[in-house]
This record gives C-alpha cells, structure tokens and sequence, in this order.
C-alpha cells in the first residue's frame, strides 16, 4: 500500500502541474470580464432639485471621487438662466442663457480615464437648447462634442465601451414626421469624434395608430407621395434621380447631416435618391398621414 501511494503522488502531482495553467488563464479571463464591464458607466440623469443638483464621481480620472455641483439662477418659477457646474468647490464652467425650463447633466465613464459629463438644457415645447459633452481638463470642463440642437429634438447616449459612445437621436421635420437613427462617436484625444455623418434611418410614425392605411406603411419605413418631388443622386448636389408623382410609394433609407442641413435618401423602385428635409417646409405636406402625426 505504501508503494501504491507513492507511486500515486508522483502522477497527482504532474496533473495539478499540467491543468493548474489552465484554471489560472480562466480566472484572468473572467476577472478581466468583470474589470471591463465596470470600466464603462453610464448613470441616469440628475436633474435640478430647487436650484441645485449633485452628483458624486471620478470626474478627472486620478481614482478619487469627487463632489460635482449643477446650480442655476432662477429666471421665475419654471425657468433658469445663467448655469455653472463646480467640481469640489471649484468652478469648472459656466454658461450665461436667457432662460431653460429644464436642466440636467449625466455623468459617464468610457474608462478610468476617459469620463465625461453630458449637460442637457431644453426649452417648453421640446426645443433642445444644449446637449453637449463635457471631459475635465486643467480644473475646466472643456467641450468633447456637440450633439446639436433643435425643435422637438432628443440625443440619448445609449451605448458606452471603452472605444466611445453610441448616441440615438430623434428629430421630427415637418416633410416627414418623427425619424430615428444612431451614430456612433470615437475618443480622439479629449474630443468625441462622430464616425460618419450618415446612418440607416427609421421612422417612428408607425408607432402611433390612427386607424389609417398609413400606418402599416410607416411601420415598413414606406411613404406614400402627396404631390411631386425631386430626389438627386447625392446630398446637396443637383443631379437628378429620380421624380416622384403623387401616390408613388418611396421607402425611407439613410440620414445624412452636412453642416446645419439634414438630407434623407428614399428608394423608388430600384432608385435611389436624395432629398433634404426641414424643420418647416411651407406649401403642404409632401407625404400622406404626416401631417396629423406632427407633434406641438
């Protein structure tokens, strides 16, 4: 029996050897998982509670938390005007406005590094007056990006990795009611650099029913013409596509933002073309059972 046991530990031994490797790179493995899991954070918004809000985070990244205050002026009862944030104690910005009747910020972590801090300010109406990112700097908040601003407007951070962020936005022009896309924006240094100016695009028309035809169609992105229009081959350009006529059925494709200007592309057939919408467009509505859709 002794001769069995020795002969016995050799061999447990050589196979605690030879797995003990395997179990270590496991355990990395799934302690690297957690790790980067918690590197990214992204917290609900805090909003103003009388003329102040507080959030308590690592905002420059030294591993320290600290005391990040949002406090605003009253303009009246429902409006503010003239924001500052102070990260603990110190003023780190300072925005001079007319007057809001909304003010938030939200803080985000894409890692230990990279965190930042998105102020939102909105008019009544819907009207977004600032959306904008913020990474901490020399003792100042200084801009990373701008996520725009417009009537009946929403840019919702709804992604974050240790890459960037992905941002859903939401805007109603007037030609075709409420549509919906996402892009998606990289860490360039300090600034958050949006990686295309196009993306597919999706109407949220459907959505809302009305008991109409329209509604099955919007669903599916299509949209049935009122009376003619002019769809050219590139945003912005004036090389024709194709022409549309009333009660032609285009389907909706892509979003592009050139500057201050918002271009859609719509499939006819198998044509496709460019077409740019505004905010307001005087004249009538181009595409059937948009109009009674519009918000505000």
């Amino acid at each position: 029996m002794k001769n069995s046991k020795a002969t016995n530990q050799p061999r447990i031994l050589r196979s605690i050897t030879r797995t003990l490797p395997l179990w270590l790179l496991l355990f990395c493995l799934l302690l690297t998982g957690k790790t980067t899991a918690k590197a990214a954070t992204l917290d609900n918004k805090v909003y103003l509670r009388g003329n102040y809000a507080t959030l308590y985070r690592d905002v420059d990244g030294d591993g320290d938390t600290e005391k990040v205050q949002l406090k605003a002026a009253s303009l009246n009862d429902y409006f503010y005007k003239n924001f500052r944030i102070y990260i603990d104690g110190k003023l780190a910005l300072k925005k001079n406005i007319k007057g809001v009747s909304g003010l938030s910020f939200r803080y985000m972590s894409c890692s230990p590094k990279k965190n930042y801090l998105q102020i939102i300010a909105t008019m009544d109406g819907g009207f977004m007056y600032i959306n904008k990112l913020y990474a901490f700097s020399n003792g100042k908040l200084v801009e990373a990006a701008d996520l725009g601003s417009a009537d009946n407007m929403m840019a919702e951070v709804i992604g974050i990795s240790s890459k960037g962020l992905s941002v859903r936005f939401s805007v109603q022009p007037y030609d075709t009611g409420r549509v919906e896309w996402t892009f998606e924006y990289r860490i360039k240094g300090r600034k958050l650099k949006r990686t295309s100016n196009t993306a597919p695009v999706k109407s949220a028309l459907g959505d809302f029913y009305y008991g109409d035809r329209d509604t099955k169609n919007f669903k599916k992105n299509k949209f049935t013409t009122v009376r003619g229009r002019t769809y050219y081959k590139a945003a912005g350009q004036s090389q024709r596509a194709f022409r549309t006529k009333k009660g032609d059925v285009v389907k909706m494709q892509n979003v592009k933002i050139i500057g201050k200007k918002m271009y859609i592309s719509f499939k006819k057939g198998k044509k496709t073309g460019w077409t740019e919408v505004k905010g307001y467009t005087p004249g009538g509505e181009w595409y059937r059972g948009v109009g009674k859709r519009l918000a505000g």
